[in-house]
This record gives C-alpha cells, sequence and structure tokens, in this order.
C-alpha cells in the first residue's frame, strides 16, 4: 500500500489576481498507487504532494491552503489531487514556520450584572443636587434588598498565538489566570495602566502541523477596568474608634443599646451622623484583593 508515482498536470494550472490585493493559485496532480485498498491517508502521506503550509515553488508569497483528494471511480488506484495556494494573511502568515505567524487580535466587549456599590446621588428633591461617591442605600442608610444591579459591559482583547510548546508558559500559566497587572503595559499600540488589565480567560489546543512543523494554539483573554481591578467597599460597621482609638460598639441616639444595621463611618473609626450622611459622599475602602502580575513576560504571545 504505497504510492507508485505522482504526476502535476501542467495544463490544469490556473490562478487568481483581485484589486484588493487576494493572490491564489491552484496545483492539480494525478497519483497512482499500489493497491485499489488504498484510501486518502495513503495519498496525502506522500512527499511528493505539496503540504499544507508549503510555499508555492515559483511565489514565496503563496502557501498551500488545502490539498483536496478524490479517487478516480473508473480506476481505484488513480487519485485526483487539488492543491490550492493563497496569500490570504500572508502578511501574518509564515509559509514555513507557523509559529512566526502573528497573533490576532480582536477587540470586544462582555457584559454581565454588577452589583452597584457606590454612584452619584440624585436629590429627589431637587434633581440639580448630585452628591458624588455615595454608598448605594434608602434614604435610612440601610442597604437595598435585593441590591442594585446594571449590566456592566467591560473591553476585552483576544489574542489567538502558535507556540512550539507549552512547558515554557507553564510558570504562568497556572498563577496568572485571574491575575491583574502590577506595571503599565502596551499592547496594540495602546498603553495599559497598572491594575487595569485582567487575565480572565487561557485556553490552549491540541497539537496541530503545517509544513511538518508542530505546534499549539494558545488562546487569551484580557478584561479591562478603566477604574482599577481594586475592589472598593463601604466603611460601615457596627464599632467605632473611642479617643484611645480601642473599638466600642455603636450605640443609637439617646440609647445605650447597639445599632441594628451597620453604620456609615468617616474612613478613620468614627460615624457619619445623619443628617450630615444625606449630603455627604461616602468613605471606600480600598481592597486590591487579586494578584499582580508583570503582564510584559506575555506579550510575546500578543505580537
Amino acid at each position: 500500500m504505497a504510492v507508485v508515482t505522482v504526476t502535476e498536470r501542467w495544463y490544469d494550472r490556473n490562478g487568481l489576481a483581485t484589486i484588493e490585493g487576494e493572490k491564489g493559485a491552484v496545483r492539480t496532480f494525478q497519483v497512482v498507487t499500489d493497491s485499489r485498498d488504498d484510501d486518502h491517508s495513503v495519498v496525502l502521506a506522500s512527499a511528493q504532494l505539496p503540504a499544507p503550509g508549503a510555499a508555492h515553488p515559483n511565489d514565496l508569497l503563496l502557501y498551500c491552503d488545502s490539498v483536496e483528494v478524490a479517487v478516480d471511480s473508473r480506476n481505484g488506484k488513480v487519485w485526483d489531487v487539488v492543491a490550492t495556494y493563497t496569500n490570504r494573511n500572508s502578511g501574518g502568515k509564515d509559509p514555513g514556520d507557523p509559529t512566526n505567524d502573528a497573533a490576532v487580535l480582536t477587540w470586544g466587549t462582555d457584559s454581565y450584572q454588577e452589583v452597584v456599590e457606590k454612584a452619584t446621588f440624585v436629590d429627589h428633591n431637587d434633581n440639580d443636587t448630585l452628591v458624588p461617591n455615595r454608598a448605594v442605600a434608602n434614604s435610612a442608610g440601610d442597604r437595598f434588598d435585593p441590591p442594585l444591579t446594571i449590566n456592566a459591559p467591560r473591553p476585552t482583547l483576544s489574542a489567538v498565538k502558535n507556540v512550539t510548546s507549552v512547558a515554557s508558559l507553564s510558570a504562568w500559566l497556572l498563577t496568572y489566570r485571574g491575575s491583574v497587572n502590577n506595571s503599565s503595559f502596551v499592547v496594540d499600540g495602546i498603553t495599559i495602566g497598572p491594575h487595569v488589565a485582567l487575565l480572565a480567560s487561557v485556553e490552549i489546543s491540541g497539537h496541530a502541523s503545517r509544513n511538518s512543523v508542530s505546534y499549539r494554539t494558545v488562546s487569551l483573554k484580557l478584561q479591562f477596568n478603566p477604574d482599577t481591578w481594586d475592589e472598593e467597599i463601604a466603611d460601615r460597621g457596627f464599632r467605632k474608634l473611642d479617643a484611645n482609638d480601642k473599638p466600642v460598639k455603636i450605640t443609637s441616639d439617646g440609647d445605650k443599646e447597639p445599632i441594628s444595621t451597620p453604620a456609615f463611618l468617616d474612613g478613620e473609626g468614627g460615624v457619619l451622623a445623619h443628617p450630615e450622611w444625606a449630603a455627604t459622599q461616602h468613605v471606600f475602602l480600598k481592597y486590591r484583593a487579586r494578584e499582580e502580575k508583570n503582564f510584559n513576560v506575555l506579550l510575546p504571545l500578543f505580537q
């Protein structure tokens, strides 16, 4: 079970050129095997035929996009082979080594429901009175149940890149997912500030081959939060700091009973008293809950 002869049909050669700059070519071959039991895999394995990814012998800017085989119904040992060449994405694809292909970058958005912790308060008695940086709560200072939510789209950048091995990526693969950039970096010509980018997902394909080069494809997605991925929460609690900076229970006005709902605090352990609360910007404490990493090491996957 083997290929006996491979003959190129010169009279079937054709090509294509468009005003958009796309070019293409087709080469056809007749392949003869030594057994009618041979299938397409025997034909495609012949080293005398072009392989997907191989450059055109007369035009190195064209690479083989596909190879199709079909048996001659009149003779089970004879096969017709059509090899199609194209320059589509030639600016990003290497006709030889797939790991030299430029990364495919795609900008988009992801949307999800987000609980609103703070917003600009609009006075219901005067729509021109706006108080920014207010915790979302009712007029008595209690949280809403259920909480206020909004549809929150986030800009995203996805990258698809071929690599020879994922072994070199293992150092960051397990630790970078869900992390945030600890410093500025530049991707696709845009400077991303610290704590703005989140590595949302990482996917690695199975093994593939092009022009006898084995590779795998890595897909990454970054989500961006222009306000940074720092988490903020209203400074609230059941205790305050006394004159000696010791925590003591907060009691209701004119009563020694502890409060039943957390009071708004001033960021220094004191209480924001009502009605001051109604016209005051609330204090939000900021936390960096996500691990921070150097995203510059990821840049080769975006190039």
